[in-house]
Parts: structure tokens; C-alpha cells; sequence
């Protein structure tokens, strides 16, 4: 292929990928919808900490790399958006506006990257199919591509990954397969990955498994190491915190830490298990192919001589299979669909190590043609099934977008006769960003002044705290509700219901009270009218 055209096929997967970010982005609606505000509000309040050289308070994933894009992006949009000289009150007055920009500013990213590890994939290569189809990593689950839309962890480790990916492929087709500069490269994305979000851990192993001898090994882990000091290094303060907090995910068994101290839950984890492979089948064939193809491979090296690079081959297959059986046993003990995106991006360059295999194996679509006609078929494939899901995906996401505007409209003309509290899962930008206070550090005072200057009549209810609060105080206690002054509890949880009549009880003297959900939302959002009778 003339390299004029090569440039411009490699360039077209990585423009649809730009636009897929848009056009979802549109379709969900602003951030504060559907509980995107977590995490997208915590990493803008994160970010606007950065931006004002103050340490995040949010280090669990531990995310500094998005939150340092994030303060960057703020930092220059203000410039040209200056309205009140206080960066913190024009963020926190037009969140939305800050967010879009980051949100933009990550999927331009994600689309230069993913040209750029097409183009090193197509050097190591000399394949555009195999470019091709390796481009598609992002689109090979709605679990991937949904994080392009949003503001999270994963959607910076997708670039992460397709350089980690590329450099990979570039490894086995080099000659001298032990360099330097791989060592530092591997090490570099090892480490910017591992501070984008610790699942990235089992990603950590493909290198450590292609780089030959114990010094290049232990070069990498001390480089990563190093590494991932040096993009963390704006939460260093937060060190002992964030290693508990890891300490603490390996010894219970729930969610963020908690749970029961139980290491492994096996019956739990089998549940996991099932769900993980259930929920994305083309996961489950593809993982289980590359297993299969593992061991048959595996045995005709042993009885046959083979070529150098059909060995790098299968040893990166090994490596990816290492990498995504980690991650799998690693989601099955701490269940969430995102948690398995590492393993998920993985797949498709393991789904071309199987094709590859299998050629250099005799079997019937050995020879370049062929080999190619069947990379060409899985593209075709991967794109068909993006095309139709990229279509049902936007009308779902329109579909809760239009039932939280819904949810929004009725509030607004009913509220106005009593007083609104609203609660996490709530579609309110209010309470968005009182959400997002809890991570603001050494800012939340401050940040919760300038949010009260703007909200100052709005109530909220910590779900977490089991209290009604104001943004401006501690808590609510010294606000009275006289006799038929309505609530308006705005919610998504059930058992957000049963706390806030226990606190309204306890707190606010409501003995004697009528209650009724005058609003149910498709989205899950409910309305309910809480009245203290005379």
C-alpha cells in the first residue's frame, strides 16, 4: 500500500473514535445526570485543587494522571474564560463547561494516540490489517467504549493500553529483542498506567514476561516503580492512605475495602466469574481461544523447530493470557463490570496472536491471502456489531438523558410549594457538586461557600452519613419545617427512604407524617412527598 493511502486508512478508526466520544457524550446528557457526577464531578473538584497547586483528596484509583490532564485543561481554558477572577468560583459556577473541555480534550488524546500505536503496530507489522484490527481494541466491548464518553480512570488507561499494546508488537518483531529503551518505555507506561488506575496491575506482567534475563526484569520493576512515583507524585501526601486503602481491598472482600475480612469468597467469586464471562460472550470466546491456542501452540513448539519470531509470538500470548487470567481472578474477588476494561482492551491483540498461530501452524488459511481475508473478517465483524451497538447505546443513553430532563421539569413546578432534598442518584447539578465536596481536601470549605453563594436555598441528604444537611454547615438540625410544609425527597436508592424518615423522625420531630412517591422516572429516579401533619 502507497503510504499516502496508509496514512489515511490508519487515520479513519481513530476519527470515528473521536466522533463516537462526541456523539455519546451528546446523547447522555450533561454530567450531573445519572450519577456520571461520580466520578466525573470528583475528578473536575481534584483537577481544580491541582490547578490551584493544592494536593487531591481523591487518590483511590489512584487517577493523578487524569486529575494533572484535568488541572491542565482547566488552568488553560480559564484563560480565555475569565469571568470573576476566581478560577475556583467560575469552575464551580459552569462545571459543565470545564467538564466538556476536559472531556474533549481526553478523546482528542485517545484518537492521537490511537493513530500513533497504529502506525508503530503497521512498522513492526508491514500488515494495515493487522493495524486495523488492532485499532478496533477500544470497540471490542460497550464496557471499553462507554468510558470514552465520560470522565473516569479508564478512558486516559485506553491510551495507556494501545501504547503498551503497540510497543509490545514492535518488541517480538524486533531483532535484538533486549534493549534500553524498551526497558524504559515498558517502564514508563507500566508506571503512568498504575497511577491511572491499580487494575492496570495485571497489565504490569507482559513486559516482565518478554524481556529476557533477571536484569532486564528487574530493571523494569525498578523503573515502573520510579515511575509510578514520579506521575503520583502530586498525591505523595497521601501515600499511607492509599496503600491502606490497598491493604485494605486485598484483605475484605467488598467493594472500596469493606466488607467481611474474608481474602477470597469462593462461592462469591464464582458468581463473579459467571457475570464476568456472561455479560461480554465475545470476552468469554476469544479468552478461551486464546487458551486453547496457548496449549496447542505451546506443544508444536516442543516437538518442531520453529523460527524466532513465532516464538516472541507465542510468548507474548502467554503474557497477555497471564495479564487477562489476573484480572479476571482480581474482578472476581471485588465485583464491577468497568473493572474488567484492562482485560477487555486486551483481547483483540490476543485474538490476532491466535490468527497469527494458527497460519504459522499449517492450518487451512495459512499464506499471507488468506490470513489476511480472515483479518479482514473479524474487522468487518467487529465493526458491524460497533455499528448496531453504537445505535441501540445512543437510544438507551438518549432515553435516560430525556428521563432525567423529564425528572428535572417536574421538580421545578412542583417544588416550589415546599422544600427540595435531594440524594445521590439524583439528577442535580447542586447536588453534584455538594457530592463532590467530600473530595475536596484542603478546598472544602471554601468550595462549599462558593457553592452555597450559588445554591444557598438547597438541602441534600447523605446517604452515607444518614443526615439532611446544607452545603454550608455541618448539618441541618437548627433548620425547622413547620406543620404541612411539604419535602420533595429526590432519589434513585430504596433504601434512601427508610433513612431519611428515621433522621426526620429523630431530628425534626416528624411524628405524625403522610408520605406518597408522586414521581417515578425511567431512569430509576423517585420523588417523594413527605408531609408533617398538624
Amino acid at each position: 500500500m502507497k503510504n499516502k493511502y496508509k496514512y489515511i486508512v490508519l487515520s479513519i478508526i481513530p476519527v470515528s473514535l473521536l466522533l463516537y466520544s462526541v456523539i455519546m457524550r451528546y446523547a447522555e446528557g450533561p454530567f450531573y445526570f445519572n450519577t456520571l457526577y461520580d466520578p466525573c464531578y470528583v475528578y473536575l473538584i481534584n483537577s481544580l485543587n491541582l490547578a490551584q497547586f493544592i494536593a487531591p483528596a481523591h487518590f483511590d484509583h489512584p487517577g493523578t494522571p487524569v486529575q494533572i490532564i484535568g488541572a491542565i485543561v482547566i488552568k488553560i481554558t480559564h484563560l480565555f474564560n475569565n469571568k470573576t477572577g476566581d478560577i475556583s468560583v467560575d469552575v464551580l459556577s459552569d462545571p459543565e463547561y470545564y467538564l466538556s473541555m476536559i472531556h474533549i480534550t481526553l478523546a482528542i488524546i485517545n484518537s492521537i494516540i490511537l493513530y500513533i500505536s497504529s502506525l508503530i503496530i503497521y512498522k513492526a507489522t508491514k500488515n494495515i490489517y493487522v493495524s486495523l484490527l488492532l485499532q478496533l481494541s477500544p470497540f471490542i466491548s460497550y464496557m471499553v467504549s462507554y468510558e470514552l464518553s465520560v470522565i473516569t480512570a479508564e478512558t486516559f488507561m485506553i491510551s495507556v493500553i494501545m501504547l503498551l499494546i503497540a510497543y509490545s508488537i514492535k518488541f517480538i518483531y524486533t531483532e535484538k529483542s533486549s534493549k534500553t529503551n524498551f526497558v524504559i518505555i515498558f517502564s514508563l507506561l507500566s508506571g503512568l498506567g498504575l497511577a491511572t488506575k491499580i487494575t492496570f496491575a495485571p497489565l504490569f506482567v507482559i513486559p516482565l514476561i518478554l524481556l529476557k534475563g533477571i536484569r532486564e526484569k528487574l530493571k523494569y520493576t525498578v523503573l515502573t516503580t520510579l515511575s509510578f512515583i514520579l506521575f503520583f507524585l502530586p498525591s505523595i501526601s497521601n501515600t499511607g492512605y492509599f496503600f491502606n486503602w490497598i491493604k485494605s481491598l486485598f484483605l475484605f472482600d467488598g467493594l472500596y475495602g469493606k466488607g467481611n475480612p474474608v481474602i477470597i469468597d469462593i462461592s462469591a467469586s464464582l458468581v463473579h466469574l459467571k457475570n464476568i464471562f456472561a455479560e461480554d460472550i465475545l470476552f468469554g470466546i476469544i479468552y478461551f481461544l486464546i487458551v486453547l491456542t496457548f496449549l496447542i501452540t505451546y506443544q508444536s513448539i516442543k516437538k518442531s523447530g520453529i523460527t524466532d519470531s513465532v516464538r516472541s509470538e507465542i510468548k507474548l500470548l502467554f503474557a497477555i493470557l497471564i495479564s487477562m487470567s489476573l484480572q479476571i481472578l482480581i474482578v472476581a474477588k471485588h465485583y464491577s463490570g468497568h473493572y474488567i476494561v484492562p482485560a477487555l482492551m486486551l483481547s483483540m491483540t490476543g485474538l490476532y496472536l491466535c490468527v497469527r498461530l494458527y497460519s504459522n501452524s499449517g492450518f487451512r488459511f495459512s499464506g499471507k491471502g488468506r490470513t489476511d481475508f480472515v483479518y479482514a473478517s473479524i474487522i468487518a465483524i467487529i465493526v458491524t456489531i460497533t455499528v448496531v451497538g453504537t445505535f441501540f447505546n445512543y437510544k438507551q443513553q438518549s432515553s435516560l438523558r430525556n428521563n432525567a430532563q423529564e425528572t428535572i421539569a417536574f421538580i421545578k413546578s412542583h417544588s416550589a410549594d415546599g422544600t427540595l432534598v435531594s440524594s445521590y442518584g439524583s439528577s442535580s447539578i447542586s447536588y453534584a457538586l455538594a457530592f463532590s465536596t467530600y473530595w475536596a481536601g484542603e478546598n472544602t470549605f471554601k468550595y462549599k461557600e462558593i457553592i452555597h453563594d450559588i445554591y444557598p436555598e438547597d438541602l441534600y441528604y447523605d446517604f452515607w452519613g444518614n443526615k439532611i444537611y446544607s452545603i454550608s454547615e455541618d448539618n441541618s438540625l437548627d433548620k425547622t419545617f413547620t406543620e404541612n410544609h411539604k419535602i420533595y425527597f429526590q432519589n434513585r436508592y430504596e433504601e434512601s427512604v427508610s433513612k431519611i424518615l428515621k433522621d426526620l423522625k429523630t431530628n425534626y420531630n416528624f411524628k405524625d407524617y403522610t408520605i406518597s412517591n408522586i414521581y417515578t422516572s425511567g431512569n430509576g429516579e423517585k420523588i417523594f412527598e413527605i408531609c408533617l401533619n398538624k
